[in-house]
C-alpha cells in the first residue's frame, strides 16, 4: 500500500503546484484584461466621435450644397492622388 500512497502525494503535490500556479497567473491575467478593455474603451469612444465629426460635417456640407441629407460618403469625390487610381487614400477635407 506505500506505493499507492506515495502515488496520491505526488499526484496531490502536483494538482497543489497546478493550483497554485493558476493563482499566481489570476492578477496577471486581471491586469492584462484591464489593459484590454482600456484600448477598446479608447477605440469606441475614437469611433463614436469620428462618427459625431462625420455627420456633423456632412451635414454641413449638404447646407452649404443646398442638398439633402446624404452624409459625407454618399457625396465626398475621391480624391487624386499621386499613387494613381487604386490608392488605398482617401481624402476627406472638414470646413473650418
Amino acid at each position: 500500500m506505500g506505493s499507492l500512497t506515495d502515488a496520491l502525494r505526488r499526484r496531490e503535490a502536483a494538482v497543489r503546484e497546478e493550483a497554485e500556479e493558476i493563482r499566481r497567473g489570476t492578477p496577471e491575467l486581471r491586469e492584462r484584461l484591464s489593459r484590454v478593455e482600456e484600448r477598446l474603451s479608447r477605440l469606441e469612444i475614437a469611433r463614436e466621435e469620428v462618427a459625431e465629426i462625420l455627420d456633423e460635417t456632412g451635414a454641413d456640407h449638404a447646407v452649404a450644397e443646398g442638398g439633402g441629407g446624404a452624409g459625407p460618403a454618399a457625396e465626398a469625390a475621391p480624391a487624386s492622388s499621386p499613387f494613381g487610381a487604386g490608392s488605398p487614400i482617401e481624402v476627406l477635407t472638414v470646413p473650418p
